[in-house]
C-alpha cells in the first residue's frame, strides 16, 4: 500500500504536534491499511521529529515535512507492485 502524509509549515515549537495530527488524520482515513503501512508511517513520524532540530532550532522559524512510502504485506516483494520504501523531507520556510 502506498501512503503519504504532509505537514504544512508551522512554527518550530508546534512542529511535533502538527506531525502527530497529520499522522492521526492519515490513520483515521486509512483505518483498513495493512499493519506494514501503519508501521512505516509511525517510523517516518519518529524520524521527521528527530530531524527537525537539524533544520531549525529556532522556535518561531517555520518548518514542514512530507512523508511517503510503500509497504507490501510482510514487507515481501510482489510482482506488479512497488518495492517497500520510505521517503521523508523536512524543510524550513521563512
Amino acid at each position: 500500500m502506498s501512503w503519504s502524509v504532509s505537514v504544512a509549515p508551522v512554527p518550530r515549537g508546534e512542529f511535533e504536534s502538527a506531525v502527530d495530527a497529520a499522522a492521526e488524520d492519515w490513520s483515521n482515513m486509512n483505518q483498513h491499511a495493512e499493519a506494514e503501512a501503519k508501521e512505516q508511517v509511525d517510523k517516518a513520524v519518529e524520524l521527521v521529529k528527530a530531524l527537525a532540530d537539524a533544520v531549525s532550532d529556532t522556535v518561531d522559524r517555520k518548518i514542514g515535512a512530507t512523508l511517503s512510502g510503500h509497504a507490501n504485506p510482510g514487507h515481501e516483494p510482489r510482482d506488479g507492485y512497488a518495492d517497500d520504501s520510505i521517503t521523508v523531507n523536512v524543510y524550513q520556510r521563512n
